[in-house]
């Protein structure tokens, strides 16, 4: 229909007025619906990254637990642990910024950019979540850390971009006053304030750390002398700014007070199945300990001379008796005396009791290698590691040996004690344990075993492989010959080189020694007559070869100089190829 039919024609008038309030009514529908359409892709994503979050949360839960479990079980007293994890985030989350917080009992995942989500994952309570654990990041990947210093969870900071914060917290105290005279045990109370939020509040006596808090601090100021002191207060936020008070007191606890002993394990009438459990306790005197006076009777018999002391000072200290046999299936007794340093001296002694049960255990503990397995590929030159799982559903975990043999005998083990009182650990998840230095060879046959007990002395084992280390690309193709192999004094010489086929490039070469000293150094390579690197460099150094060097198809000669004798040595030499495949061959010399 044109326009001029349009006009002419009564009905054509009023057909056009229609399609046009037509056409206009459908343009409000579309953007009705494109609107609804808009708010219900961010409901949709909204809801996506609230699933996203949940998936992630539960992730680092169960990473957090794992990581827990394991420094339980395998960190013993004194003993130092890392323990590191990838956490990593979908892109839908990870293109817009967000912040994740661990707290106490709970992971808080909220987003700071696009689609607002908030989602709590509840973790368990008993885990020590470290200060300032928050990240915040438009990244995909972060790192979950674990100190064994303090036993505490935390976000590693690398990376990590705060929101901005340009303010430092102000902190001030409230009480006790300036220059009070304050005894025994006292609230140290200030008020704190920032404009994002303060972490944490830390106290310090003279210049000496005392004591992180969210806020107030409960000072017992029997464990120390008579005087005045400078208790400053420190207010930390998110971003690391601090901001510092001080106030002075004075403390007079005038009479002495006999010493203190406090129970840590095993508690007043507990029972366990544990046969030698941690006999742990704590002494503080607002005097000084005495500590030639303590005496430790363990069922009636005198064990101070194998008892291990964590002395802060001289008002406190903890002390620490493992048996060094399994004990009774019995009631046990434990009784503490000491005295403290006062001119009059005042004696204090504890008593406790104990029971050691059977244990009750009809499952032997499961176990399984899950990885390497068969169709897993060994790559030459990396560093020989196991994954397994370990568990035993009744007593728990007691201890795991790791075993790696190869087809000429050589032996590689690792002893890791699970069970450590009072944590049962039934469960080990998934562990990776690296036998480093050592690599794998190519040509060489490597079976992997592993045994684990359980707590009643039942016991599983596992194997796989033999697995073959096969070379690949031109490593493959590179062929050696080390039975001509001589020593003149600093020389190494004769390790033959050839290809067996097609072109093999060599670029580059680590040579792998157990230094006499830290001054044994490699300082030149020599093939086939020329100098193709030299330099001043120590064992297991990656060595860049000046050009690569393309190999013939017969035997050259590979020629090492160094600056000590080296007559006696065994030698572990790694070739990479310009393709970045590697051959690794060993040799005595």
């Amino acid at each position: 229909m044109t326009f001029s039919n349009i006009l002419k024609n009564e009905s054509g008038a009023s057909t056009v007025i229609e399609t046009v309030l037509l056409f206009a009514i459908s343009v409000i529908f579309l953007g009705i619906i494109y609107t609804s359409f808009q708010g219900l892709n961010d409901r949709q994503t909204e809801i996506v990254m609230k699933e996203q979050y949940l998936s992630i949360g539960n992730d680092i839960a169960n990473k957090i637990s794992d990581m827990t479990i394991y420094a339980k079980a395998s960190l013993s007293d004194g003993a130092t642990i890392n323990i590191q994890s990838d956490i990593y985030m979908p892109l839908l989350i990870a293109d817009n910024p967000y912040s994740v917080k661990m707290a106490t009992g709970k992971i808080i995942f909220e987003s700071t950019g696009g689609p607002y989500v908030k989602v709590n994952i509840p973790i368990s309570n008993d885990i020590n979540i470290a200060d300032n654990s928050t990240i915040f990041s438009t990244g995909d990947t972060f790192e979950l850390m674990y100190d064994s210093q303090s036993g505490a969870i935390f976000f590693s900071e690398g990376g990590v971009i705060p929101p901005p914060d340009f303010n430092a917290p102000t902190i001030s105290f409230i009480s006790p006053d300036e220059e009070e005279i304050i005894s025994n045990t006292t609230f140290i109370n200030v008020s704190t304030w920032d404009d994002v939020g303060v972490t944490k509040v830390q106290y310090y006596v003279d210049e000496i750390y005392q004591y992180t808090s969210g806020e107030d601090w409960l000072w017992d100021t029997t464990t120390m002398s008579d005087g005045t002191y400078n208790v400053t207060a420190i207010a930390y936020d998110s971003a690391g700014h601090s901001k510092a008070a001080t106030r002075k007191f004075t403390l007079n606890n005038g009479i002495s007070f006999p010493p203190a002993i406090t129970i840590i394990s095993p508690t007043d009438n507990e029972s366990t199945d544990f046969r030698r459990p941690v006999i742990k306790f704590k002494i503080t005197d607002d005097i000084g300990i005495d500590f030639g006076s303590i005496i430790l009777l363990v069922d009636g018999v005198n064990r101070i001379s194998n008892v291990t002391f964590s002395t802060v000072n001289t008002k406190l200290t903890t002390l620490t008796y493992i048996p060094s046999s399994n004990m009774n299936i019995s009631d046990h007794s434990v009784e503490v005396h000491v005295n403290d340093t006062d001119g009059t001296i005042h004696e204090t002694v504890a008593y406790w009791d104990f029971t050691i049960d059977a244990i009750i255990d009809s499952d032997n503990p499961a176990v399984s290698i899950d990885w390497p397995g068969m169709d897993s590929d060994l790559v030459p030159g990396s560093v020989v590691k196991m994954t397994y799982t370990a568990s035993d559903a009744s007593s728990g975990i007691d201890n795991i040996t790791l075993n790696v043999t190869r087809n000429d005998g050589l032996f590689y083990t690792h002893f890791q004690q699970v069970a450590e009182y009072p944590i049962i650990i039934k469960n080990t998840g998934s562990i990776s344990w690296p036998f480093d230095p050592d690599i794998l060879i190519e040509g060489k046959n490597y079976t992997y075993n592993m045994k684990v007990y359980d707590r009643s002395g039942k016991n599983k084992s596992a194997t796989a492989g033999p697995f073959k280390v096969l070379s690949t690309g031109q490593a493959s193709k590179l062929v050696e010959d080390t039975g001509s192999v001589s020593v003149a004094g600093t020389q190494v010489n004769n390790i033959q080189i050839k290809k067996s086929s097609g072109t093999v490039s060599l670029s580059k070469i680590t040579v792998i020694w157990t230094p006499t000293n830290s001054s044994q150094k490699i300082t030149r390579i020599d093939i086939d007559g020329s100098t193709y690197w030299n330099g001043n460099s120590e064992s297991g150094i990656v060595l860049t070869l000046t050009s690569p060097y393309t190999v013939r198809s017969s035997f050259k000669s590979i020629d090492l100089s160094f600056n000590y004798s080296m007559s006696g040595k065994a030698f572990t030499i790694v070739f990479q190829m310009s393709d970045s495949t590697t051959k690794t061959i060993t040799f005595n010399t």
